[in-house]
């Protein structure tokens, strides 16, 4: 358990043990990724996204407040709009598509990612060409000016697909 004060670098917040939180008292508060916090506090787990990190999650609302996100589907759009590039951004991108693919399509275009429906696409051109695991979506390449996203189905195919999911080869 962290025994003194969690000091968020570029932020003066200050998340002190037993604080309130939106899942009761704080009980721990680690570095999650950039700049987000996760905690664990007396009945759940979530994050804290520090004031300057804020706008990044624009046009998504939390249950809780801009500040705090649930564990599994507010943290992974709060990791994607703060470090789209991490190597859990997979993990990430599936959870957003399964559980929240609106939040998903808010996101893509200022993380440069896939939307749903080029999701979708992926996932049935990998499962097409009958190949093991999940694609590496995160691998995509968006291009700012059309929405179209561009890469490997895994060594195979290479594809882009537009906005809508219409795949061109």
């Amino acid at each position: 358990m962290t025994q003194t004060p969690f000091h968020q670098p570029h932020t003066h917040t200050e998340l002190v043990l037993g604080a309130v939180t939106p899942w009761g008292s704080l009980l721990e508060a680690d570095e999650f990724v950039g700049p987000l916090v996760a905690v664990t506090a007396r009945y759940g787990q979530g994050v804290f996204l520090p004031d300057h990190a804020r706008a990044r999650l624009d046009g998504l609302a939390s249950p809780h407040g801009q500040a705090w996100w649930g564990w599994s589907v507010g943290a992974a759009a709060a990791a994607l709009a703060c470090c789209a590039d991490e190597p859990l951004a997979n993990i990430w991108i599936n959870t957003l598509y399964a559980e929240r693919p609106d939040w998903l399509d808010t996101l893509a275009p200022r993380c440069g990612l896939p939307n749903a429906a080029q999701v979708q696409r992926i996932r049935v051109l990998h499962e097409r060409f009958n190949l093991d695991g999940l694609p590496t979506l995160r691998a995509f390449a968006r291009e700012d000016d059309t929405g179209m996203v561009h890469g490997w189905i895994g060594d195979r195919l290479f594809v882009g697909i537009e906005p809508d999911g219409r795949a061109h080869s």
